[in-house]
């Protein structure tokens, strides 16, 4: 197998600036993302620029502020791209690594029924008596039962057998007269032949075929005496099978490819044989650099080895999935949501992934701390200071609008997270669905191959017959449960195999079953189901429901005829019960990858469960949320959200759509769909996050406060009381004050000084107190008072004929001056609560929230939330 060299190799962090450098310009949403950033950086250089040059003064009390605003918004956008950037490389890589691994692990469960096949067809009773004296029977009677074989196991292009020397004794196909027709060093007949079990091979090999790969699957025959007599070779339709393995993985993406190579680097399948053509080699990636060359063409690639199927490992081959690297991060045409549920997976993501909600943070805490410059600089406007009332007020609104501009690009670009990572859920969903379904279907495939072959056996017919005849005869009886019970034994996903007469009584049963009655029988529908089977090719399968045969649990029940050999008539039939259980549930789980909290079903579309992989929708039971689903057609697949027990789901869907002719042409019909469900997080109710813009003033007699929320409180403080808000980095407690909540540190022109700090918001419901700490600074008197608050909003002015006086209740609250409500027109809006900062005292507080409703200031069973500052026009 071909790989990089030494030097070229890459390690984690190495491959990943390797890979970005090579990606980055095929991802243009990252582009956008990445330009949009670059000029909001600009604008914030400009406005800092513009501050220090045409208001020095006002600037000083905030560039501080203002640059470390700025340097948050630069660690953030490079935090905000890398995410885009990983998220957008780890979706197309799964998607590759999904591809790869359903094509290798369907190949490989696939390849390894042949294994059983080939073990089974060895010990068939024609083919050993034909193998132990070829003299002694007539050919054209084993090549006609070889080919019933091949109609029913339809994966199957050639079937031989060969004598102990290699030479070909009967076989289905006839080659060109210049073929072999015996190869003793063939290197499956050497190893078949050699020791027990099968043999498998893939290569040129003209005794089975001309000029063209063939995979075979052989296994020695042995006669009745233990003696080695022959070789029985099974050439598998590999080309035919991989067509088909693309055909279920195509998605109409047509630029992922698809190949199989093996143990030389070297592809023997391929989707797309125009770019990657059988027989050429190809590079493999490395496992931190998954970008190869070929056809001097660069890929975005990924190759997986098979995880097995019951110890079955294959051959040793890899699939590999890529896709050029120019075209690879396109906008996808994957399963799409209705609008409505698409907006509820990107809500739900955004509330529930932790880096998202790490820079959604951080967005809100330069969010904050614009408010905390602007609010600052509208105090100054509001008092009239000559150095804020033109060019000051001009940087401001520059301000306001890079932050504003700074919100929706970061509100934009976390969107598109969302949806990048949203797109990667719902693929990966629809795509184990998808795999399910596939796998589902080629299963039972093969039962129903297993029912109409076991039913030509001759040993069935003979003891059936028997048994017809004398239903007492103890010794036909035994013969037949040894036969069943050597087919259960190879075919380990039936509970039970059982022989019927006509009238569908249990004549005799491969392994005990303290359920079935003495006197049981097959469902009268069965029973004229299997009558009405025309010929060796028919079969019929049961309802989905519980049966004795599978004691009293739900299954199938696959049965064909058993004929009379010479006079072809019905003498009853051989009955599969399908381990329903076991092998339906490890389908389900086996949907699920590791430490993921998914859930996997197979329903019939009326919600019967067939499968699942959680006990809360046991086998048999009704899956009653059904209902909510939109079943795709036959062979198709969708996205959808369904709700389970009050909490929301993202649902993979794939229905049934058959497997070669089984349920396609052979006139069976089961509808099933497979869903893969994954829970989104519950959203919690959280205020709403809201912008607050500059007021419309009034007059000079206007009354200009300040305002910020406390609490359940939108609270006022008239602005000429106000020195500053400022954001200190903690409050230094105080031993014995109770009254107080600590001590800050005020900076100023006049120097540093500690300011108590009163906490208005003791009693109330504060939210997480663990953030940035915000202090709005009063001046009383000669001394200053901080009061902490939950958030600032704007500076607004008031007609103070719109002020209403404190209420007489509320006389225990001596600093509530008056209440003012906003826009004061009939419909009303909320109450701000005007505060003279000059009777503020130590101990100070809301009051109760009773006090606060019967006031008017609070609805406490419709709480405000956070009000917008637009409601706050007086």
């Amino acid at each position: 197998m071909r790989v990089r060299p030494a030097s070229r190799e890459h390690d984690q962090a190495s491959g990943r600036s390797a890979l970005i450098e090579a990606a980055l310009p095929s991802m243009r949403h990252v582009q956008q993302l990445e330009r949009e950033l670059h000029e909001l950086q600009l604008r914030w250089d400009l406005v800092e620029s513009t501050a220090r040059m045409v208001c020095p003064v006002a600037a000083a009390r905030f560039l501080s502020t203002l640059v470390a605003t700025r340097e948050q918004f630069g660690a953030l956008q490079h935090k905000l791209l890398d995410r885009v950037i990983d998220v957008h490389l780890a979706n197309k890589h799964n998607d590759l690594i999904a591809r790869a691994q359903v094509t290798i692990d369907v190949l490989v469960r696939s390849l390894y029924e042949r294994t059983a096949d080939v073990g089974f067809i060895a010990t068939d009773p024609v083919l050993v008596e034909f193998a132990s004296a070829p003299d002694e029977h007539d050919a054209a009677v084993l090549r006609a039962r070889l080919d019933e074989y091949r109609a029913k196991y339809t994966v199957y292009d050639e079937i031989l057998l060969l004598d102990t020397a290699g030479r070909v004794l009967c076989r289905l196909e006839d080659l060109p007269c210049a073929a072999p027709d015996a190869l003793a060093d063939a290197p499956w007949f050497t190893e078949a032949m050699a020791r027990p079990g099968f043999a498998q091979f893939h290569g040129f090999d003209p005794l089975v075929a001309e000029g063209r790969h063939v995979l075979v699957y052989a296994h020695r025959v042995e006669g009745h005496d233990g003696r080695t007599v022959g070789c029985v070779a099974l050439s598998f339709g590999f080309e035919t099978e991989m067509r088909a393995i693309f055909d279920e993985i195509d998605d109409g993406n047509r630029h992922a490819i698809v190949a199989l190579v093996d143990e030389h680097g070297v592809a023997i399948a391929s989707n797309r044989p125009d770019v990657l053509g059988v027989g050429e080699p190809l590079e493999l990636p490395e496992p931190h650099y998954p970008v190869i060359l070929h056809r001097d063409t660069e890929y975005l690639a990924s190759n997986r080895e098979t995880r097995g199927y019951q110890g079955y490992m294959g051959l040793p081959w890899r699939a590999v999935g890529l896709t050029r690297l120019e075209v690879a991060f396109r906008a996808g045409t994957g399963a799409a949501l209705a609008e409505s549920d698409h907006e509820a997976m990107l809500d739900a993501i955004m509330r529930s992934d932790a880096s998202l909600i790490g820079t959604i943070e951080q967005a809100t805490a330069i969010e904050r701390g614009l408010e905390h410059v602007i609010w600052n600089g509208k105090l100054e406007q509001a008092r009239g200071s000559n150095d804020t009332t033109g060019s000051a007020s001009a940087v401001l609104d520059q301000i306001g609008e890079a932050g504003r501009r700074t919100t929706r690009i970061f509100a934009e670009g976390i969107r598109r997270l969302c949806a990048l990572v949203a797109d990667g859920r719902r693929e990966q969903l629809r795509a184990r669905a998808v795999v399910t379904i596939n796998i589902v279907d080629r299963n039972l495939y093969e039962r129903a191959n297993d029912c109409r072959w076991w039913a030509l056996n001759g040993a069935l017919a003979e003891t059936l017959a028997a048994l017809r005849a004398d239903p007492h005869d103890t010794a036909a009886a035994e013969r037949a449960t040894a036969v069943l019970g050597r087919l259960n034994a190879l075919y380990t996903v039936y509970r039970r195999v059982a022989l019927c007469d006509t009238e569908g009584r249990v004549l005799a049963v491969s392994r005990p079953a303290d359920a079935l009655p003495p006197d049981w029988r097959l469902p009268e529908e069965l029973v004229r189901a299997n009558a009405a089977l025309a010929t060796s090719q028919d079969y019929a399968v049961s309802a989905f429901e519980p049966t004795p045969l599978c004691d009293g649990e739900p299954t199938y029940l696959y049965l064909a005829q058993v004929r009379d050999p010479v006079t072809r008539r019905n003498l009853g039939s051989v009955v599969l019960a399908f381990d329903s259980k076991a092998e339906f549930g490890a389908m389900s789980a086996g949907a699920i990858p590791p430490l993921q909290d998914m859930i996997a079903l197979l329903i019939r579309p009326d919600g019967l469960v067939i499968g699942s992989s959680d006990e809360r929708w046991a086998q048999g039971e009704v899956f009653a949320e059904h209902a909510q689903l939109t079943a795709p057609g036959p062979g198709e697949s969708n996205m959808q959200l369904v709700v389970l027990d009050g909490a929301r789901y993202l649902a993979g869907v794939a229905s049934s759509g058959g497997y070669r002719e089984f349920k396609r042409s052979d006139g069976y019909h089961e509808p099933m769909l497979s869903l893969v469900l994954q829970p989104l997080p519950v959203r919690q109710t959280t205020p709403e996050e809201v912008r607050y813009d500059t007021l419309g003033g009034g007059d000079d007699e206007a009354l200009r406060l300040g305002l910020f929320r406390s609490g359940e409180l939108v609270l006022g403080i008239p602005v000429g009381d106000i020195v500053e808000a400022i954001r200190p980095p903690r409050i230094v407690p105080m031993p014995g004050a109770r009254q107080l909540a600590g001590l800050v540190e005020h900076h100023s022109v006049e120097g540093t000084r500690l300011v108590p700090v009163i906490d208005f918001r003791l009693g109330h419901d504060c939210g997480d107190d663990t953030g940035e700490i915000t202090i709005v600074v009063v001046r009383q008197g000669a001394r200053e008072l901080g009061l902490r608050v939950d958030r600032l909003m704007t500076v607004a002015s008031v007609a103070p004929s719109r002020v209403k006086p404190a209420p007489e209740f509320a006389r225990n609250t001596p600093w509530l001056a008056g209440m003012v409500t906003a826009r004061g027109d009939a419909s009303g809006g909320p109450l701000v609560a005007i505060v003279d900062a000059q009777k503020i005292q130590a101990g100070d507080a809301l009051p109760s929230l009773e006090l606060l409703e019967e006031m008017g200031l609070i609805d406490a069973t419709d709480p405000m939330g956070e009000p917008t500052a637009d409601e706050f026009t007086f």
